[in-house]
């Protein structure tokens, strides 16, 4: 919920419209729904893959990856898309840590849910924080929005 609400406000800062905000809110709500699905269908599996990643402090992507074979944003993201959700969340949920591997390079629901979840992972505290990428910087320099950041991170707290 809280890169939801992040993802939401920071829609909103940049002037972008309700519709824009609501599909922000939708995206952060569901952006990890593939931790959800792998760690239900694959339970010994996803236990070995955040301990692990909890240990050495690596990419829960990367460890997926390499440990179950995809990843939770490609598993959420197809789920999504099965669902008939809309395009813009498919694709924020599909790209949340690595959005310059998106096509579109415009101020979008990734952007914002992308930024959202990086700073609520500042935010965290304790162990079961994980170890999530940070803001992917060029990508916010490709879009013009790097002087933004700071607004955001006072937007998250």
């Amino acid at each position: 919920m809280a890169v939801a609400s992040s993802a939401q406000r920071i829609t909103l800062a940049q002037g972008k419209d309700k519709k824009m905000a609501d599909d922000a809110i939708m995206a952060g709500m569901l952006h990890d729904i593939g931790k959800l699905l792998l760690a239900s269908n694959l339970p010994d599996e996803y236990t070995k893959v955040i301990a692990f990643a909890n240990e050495n402090k690596s990419p829960f992507c990367e460890i997926e990856k390499e440990m179950i074979g995809g990843s939770h944003t490609e598993v959420g993201a197809y789920l999504l898309g099965l669902w008939g959700l809309p395009d813009n969340v498919v694709e924020a949920v599909a790209f949340h840590h690595n959005p310059s591997m998106c096509i579109d390079k415009t101020l979008s629901v990734l952007t914002a849910v992308h930024v959202a979840n990086c700073l609520e992972s500042e935010l965290c505290t304790g162990n079961d924080c994980g170890s999530e990428k940070s803001v992917e910087l060029d990508y916010l320099e490709t879009l013009g929005l790097v002087d933004e950041l700071q607004e955001w991170r006072e937007h998250a707290k």
